[in-house]
Parts: structure tokens; C-alpha cells; sequence
């Protein structure tokens, strides 16, 4: 589970203070991957790591919500649905 979560941090999910920019290189594929990887085993996410990917599936839906269904579809709602509600 740990390189699936790798691959989204890399493609913007916050997980710490500093994080290093975004990688242009990857490809929709292996986020949609490591995404459907994380789905499976999602009960071991630390209580921050929903909180990160639950704020940055809701940033990616809100402002690009054609390439999020592109990408992540039904997934990606049903991801973001199971995360923890936003405090704002």
C-alpha cells in the first residue's frame, strides 16, 4: 500500500507541512492504480492520510470535474463519499 500512496502524494495529495510539487510525468493511469490500490486496503489509512485524500479528491473534483470523472470515475466519488467530512 505504501508505493500506491507514494503515487498520490506525488500526484498532489498533501501529507506533510513541505511536500515536494507535482511530477508532470505521471499518467493518469497509475494515480486511477493507486487509487483503486488504496480502495483495497483503505481501513489502514492513518486518520491524516483520509484527511489528505479526502481534501485533495474533493480540490480535484471541485475544480476539474471532467478530468476527475476521466480519471478516477466512479471511484473517485465513492473514494471521496468514505472520507472523512471537511470542518469547513
Amino acid at each position: 500500500m505504501q508505493a500506491a500512496w507514494d503515487v498520490l502524494t506525488d500526484a498532489g495529495v498533501p501529507d506533510r507541512a513541505v511536500r515536494v510539487p507535482p511530477s508532470p510525468s505521471l499518467h493518469a493511469a497509475s494515480i486511477a492504480g493507486a487509487l483503486a490500490s488504496i480502495s483495497e486496503s483503505a481501513d489502514c489509512l492513518r486518520p491524516h492520510e483520509r484527511e489528505c485524500l479526502g481534501a485533495w479528491l474533493a480540490a480535484f473534483r471541485h475544480h476539474w470535474p471532467d478530468r476527475f470523472g476521466a480519471m478516477l470515475g466512479h471511484l473517485g466519488d465513492d473514494m471521496l463519499a468514505a472520507q472523512p467530512a471537511s470542518s469547513t
